[in-house]
């Protein structure tokens, strides 16, 4: 039996080669660990009726715009660029705009097998972060990647002291994590958010969702 997920999607835009969807905070792009037939691209190739691939990665708990396309030989001709982020951070971010130029690897011996850390040996990553508002113990922070390393903006804001709410592997502590194991917290989710991207000179647009707002709402 695999974990429940929130199936709920919204297409953004469609044309012959591809297609960008919203898609909800709990719910796997693709296939992988626990996930096989709960996830988006199952969702979507069965409204389609034909296979989808994914264009780029983005977590199960980051929602957002993922844009999918429609035949294996379009992947690599899709070009998506200016990905901007929105995420509700822990702490109040004091610089107005800065810019995190940092390598991120592997962590050996880590009981999360798939948990990445900045590492003088990895790959270089650089994250732009510029403050939108700041609560008394939080801040809403509009994200840009110049490189897509897996978990990046998540492994650069926990290194600085600012990690994403909410987020289980790279919090300032491993007690989500912990409580996520044991069967608690699990209606909670990383509060980021794939908020913007260029596609073929497009804009789309996906708006801050609800769970997120009321991060805010109530800070």
């Amino acid at each position: 039996m695999e974990p429940e997920i929130n199936p709920e999607f919204e297409i953004l835009y469609e044309d012959d080669d591809c297609v960008a969807v919203n898609k909800s905070g709990n719910c796997p792009a693709h296939e992988g660990g626990l996930y096989h037939e709960n996830t988006l691209t199952r969702l979507l190739e069965k409204r389609f009726n034909y296979r989808l691939y994914p264009v780029y990665r983005l977590d199960r708990e980051t929602s957002g715009i993922i844009v999918f396309a429609k035949n294996r030989n379009a992947v690599k001709n899709i070009k998506i660029s200016n990905k901007e982020y929105l995420a509700v951070c822990t702490g109040r971010i004091r610089d107005n705009k800065f810019t995190i130029s940092k390598p991120i690897g592997e962590v050996k011996g880590e009981y999360i097998k798939w948990k990445k850390a900045v590492r003088p040996e990895g790959k270089p990553a650089i994250t732009h972060i510029k403050v939108v508002k700041r609560y008394e113990d939080r801040t809403l922070a509009l994200i840009k990647t110049e490189t897509g390393r897996q978990h990046q903006i998540r492994v650069h804001m926990q290194s600085v002291k600012h990690p994403i709410m909410n987020d289980k592997i790279y919090g300032k502590t491993d007690k989500i994590f912990k409580e996520y194991l044991e069967g608690r917290n699990v209606k909670t989710r990383q509060a980021l958010h794939l908020h913007k991207i260029i596609l073929k000179n497009k804009t789309i647009i996906s708006e801050m969702p609800g769970d997120m707002k009321k991060l805010t709402d109530t800070a």
